[in-house]
């Protein structure tokens, strides 16, 4: 009944599943550790959610690099996120870094952190990112990697508000958050060719068709729409 009371009120579908999943855990926990009877969720679908419905903030080939080249302007912190959001890494995982993380390992600069789902990670730290992560070091040996400007720790909530306040500075007026920054890079890696396989183990995705199905997002299609290529192969003939 309070599934259908929700339903009844003309909420986004994804409101009502997030919602849904929330209170279905409850009962399912509840009922694994019998404390009920019975999981009233059990026999109840989960309200269905079409993936090409819902929004998902994306930069364009030409945003992503204004959003680069201010992050890089704005201050070593910036900086590193933005090459942090280019290794493929999470906000939770960027506030999580610290100087110990770095190492050494055959000439390559080596990240070392606990990622998502506590499964440990080892990335190597391209060299156009190197510049970025060593500004951010400062000569430390010990202490949070990313620091706001009062020079405490960064969590979560902070590294979302410099990366909303570097889009607004390069002048992206839509909102923008680490994981729309992280998609926009995985998106701009499938759009450039680099191969799925690649591009699924740098976001350490265990199967490919989540790479697929909520990083390759073309946005409005203005890339990738077939007038470019109609017209270059056109202008072949005209010249």
């Amino acid at each position: 009944m309070w599934l259908r009371e929700i339903e009844a009120r003309n909420y986004k579908q994804a409101y009502v599943a997030q919602h849904y999943d929330v209170v279905a855990s409850i009962y399912r926990e509840a009922y694994n550790d019998e404390l009920i009877e019975r999981d009233p969720c059990a026999r109840i679908m989960r309200p269905k959610v079409h993936a090409a419905s819902q929004r998902r903030e994306v930069l364009t080939a030409l945003e992503l690099a204004a959003y680069l080249k201010t992050a890089r302007e704005l201050g070593p912190s910036e900086h590193a996120i933005a090459a942090l959001a280019v290794m493929g890494l999470r906000a939770t995982e960027m506030a999580s870094l610290r100087v110990e993380a770095l190492s050494q390992s055959r000439g390559y600069r080596i990240l070392n952190f606990m990622g998502n789902g506590g499964r440990p990670a080892r990335i190597p730290v391209p060299l156009p990112a190197l510049s970025a992560i060593e500004a951010a070091v400062d000569g430390r040996e010990s202490g949070p990697l990313l620091r706001t400007q009062a020079g405490a720790a960064m969590d979560r909530r902070a590294v979302h508000r410099y990366v909303a306040r570097t889009a607004k500075v390069a002048g992206i007026s839509r909102p923008i958050s680490p994981h729309a920054l992280l998609r926009s890079v995985a998106t701009a890696a499938l759009d450039h060719g680099i191969p799925l396989r690649d591009v699924q183990r740098m976001l350490r995705h265990v199967r490919s068709d989540s790479t697929t199905r909520t990083y390759d997002i073309p946005g409005d299609q203005l890339e990738r729409h077939a007038s470019h290529q109609i017209a270059g192969f056109l202008a072949g003939f005209a010249s």
